[in-house]
């Protein structure tokens, strides 16, 4: 890739004690390079080495994209802003990575410059941070705008250690800015584990019992540790993340909705430290399979869970939440053959439901009984709490008409009775396989009614160039727009590029041909005037 302007030299824009050509505490470690086209000093630092913030001089006027040159296999992240940037962004290179050592350029964000401003760069904690330069390359003065008819809906997870420690409460929701430069029209923030609030919440049987998980628990994963003791902060300051990203997405323009996995679970073995104490207290409460085994859900059949879900989502309204996502394929089943669903299928049909095949329609009409039973009572319970205000109920659904009403989800009478008003179909199939979206059948329920259909481009499995794919192919039915799961670890390389690209034609197709074409890897030939292309050190470790 071609640049306008670029910074290779490090030692040039750090004080002498903030730099050592040895790896200590506290500095960035300097060591000089040379690729083809490129020689300069590099910066790196070790995990936890805390090293200094620096800051970079832009001297250009225009409007510049901006890259970084991560040093691939030990660059994991690192964190930048300007300095009017209420927040760090977390940036990383991309897979798949190079052959042997390089710099990969990874693009940042696309800047209107005046001559003075300035990036400052920090190291993310405990991630190895190591950059070879920073490049800038000259765009069009016009920015990129996305297709007026295409709207754009992203996630963002929420989990609270997802991007490790943040620096302080406000900077927990780092995130909307980088989402918000996306173009985006809804967000939705995550607001639960295993069922549980993650924030401090008013409602007790919502509440996650924090200090008896750090106590008494071992964690799988240390980020699940991590996670925890950073709600036990938010609890002793009274913090609520969720409300303060409510009122950055809205002062931004933009719609925020607070998403649910739609399920009160105990985690599997080893992973005790996550679970719901409604699920623990009341396992009559849960779901049963027609094979008479229990499983790890807790079932829509019985009002005691349905009012917990109408307590989370109405607290989410009284936040500031435009609305809520209901994250229906992160939590099904609903409702199977608990002794309610049993006891309805016989008053009505005189039969044991349980000796039918699993997807006898009549089983299947039962449970769709018990769902819009919720789904009544939750549109109820949020348009109470919104006080005349406009809320929005979202619905992140499976990808056919077969296996949502499999799983109780009555599209066509959820639509006709007002109850959702934003319609997002995923390629996710029974047990959460993958299947493809059928829009033949979300187009035809959408067709002369208010509701939005903005189907999901992306699941855990796509690569960005099956996400853009996907979209392209999409085009082609009448569509509101496109939702995207986890839009800022989704698609690595050129983000901006890509998202403002969804609905027109011409520029989704240059999107994808610049994926394809992968990223632009600059190979070291030596460093620290020793030949590392060729013999490099990393055989012998």
């Amino acid at each position: 890739m071609s640049y306008d302007w670029i910074l290779t030299d490090f030692s040039t824009v750090l004080p002498a004690e903030k730099a050592s050509r040895a790896a200590r505490p506290g500095i960035w470690q300097l060591a000089d390079y040379r690729t083809d086209e490129l020689t300069g000093t590099l910066i790196m630092a070790n995990p936890d080495v805390a090293a200094p913030e620096i800051a970079i001089t832009l001297p250009l006027q225009g409007r510049y994209e901006i890259y970084l040159g991560f040093f691939e296999n030990f660059g994991d992240r690192l964190k930048l802003k300007l300095p009017s940037d209420r927040c760090y962004e977390r940036l990383a290179p991309s897979q798949p990575f190079g052959t042997g050592p390089n710099f990969q350029d990874v693009y940042w964000r696309t800047l209107d410059l005046t001559g003075n401003e300035q990036i400052l760069i920090k190291q993310d904690g405990a991630f190895r941070a190591a950059v070879g330069y920073i490049m800038a390359k000259k765009v069009a003065d016009e920015p990129l705008q996305r297709h007026g008819r295409c709207l754009l809906h992203v996630t963002d997870d929420g989990f609270p250690s997802n991007w490790g420690k943040p620096d302080d409460h406000e900077d927990e929701s780092w995130l909307v800015e980088p989402l918000m430069h996306l173009g985006c029209n809804y967000i939705s923030l995550g607001i639960d584990i295993c069922g549980l609030a993650n924030y401090p919440t008013r409602h007790d049987s919502l509440r996650i019992p924090l200090q008896e998980i750090l106590d008494n628990d071992v964690f799988a994963w240390e980020h699940a540790k991590l996670a925890v003791e950073l709600m036990l902060e938010c609890e002793a300051d009274g913090y609520q993340v969720p409300k303060r990203y409510y009122e950055l997405v809205q002062q931004q323009g933009a719609q925020a909705l607070g998403y649910s996995r739609m399920a009160h679970i105990h985690a599997s073995p080893p992973y005790d430290a996550m679970y719901s104490t409604l699920y623990d207290a009341h396992q009559e409460y849960r779901c049963i399979d027609i094979s008479g085994v229990a499983v790890n859900r807790l079932s829509y059949a019985f009002p005691e869970v349905r009012q917990e879900f109408a307590k989370l989502f109405t607290e989410q309204v009284e936040m500031g939440a435009n609305g809520v996502n209901m994250v229906f394929v992160r939590g099904l089943p609903a409702v199977l053959y608990e002794e309610p669903v049993r006891a309805r299928f016989q008053e009505l049909y005189g039969e044991d439901c349980m000796q039918l095949p699993e997807n006898d329609p009549r089983a299947q009409k039962v449970r769709m009984e018990f769902v819009t039973t919720f789904m009544r009572e939750q549109r109820k319970a949020l348009d109470a709490a919104g006080s005349g205000r406009k809320i929005n109920i979202l619905v992140s659904v499976p990808a056919t008409r077969e296996i949502c009403e499999f799983y109780g989800l009555d599209i066509p009478t959820w639509i006709a009775e007002g109850l959702i008003d934003i319609l997002c179909p995923y390629k996710f199939g029974i047990d959460a396989g993958a299947a493809d979206l059928e829009m033949d059948f979300f187009c035809q329920m959408v067709q002369g009614t208010s509701v939005l259909l903005l189907p999901y481009i992306n699941t855990w499995r796509d690569t960005a160039e099956s996400c853009l794919q996907t979209a392209i192919d999409l085009m082609k039915y009448p569509i509101g727009g496109f939702s995207v799961w986890d839009a800022v670890s989704c698609i690595d390389r050129s983000r901006q590029t890509v998202f403002l690209s969804l609905g027109d034609a011409e520029a989704m197709q240059a999107a994808l041909e610049k994926i394809r074409a992968g990223a632009t890897h600059r190979y070291l030939i030596t460093q620290d005037d020793t030949l590392v292309n060729k013999y490099h050190f990393g055989w012998n470790f």
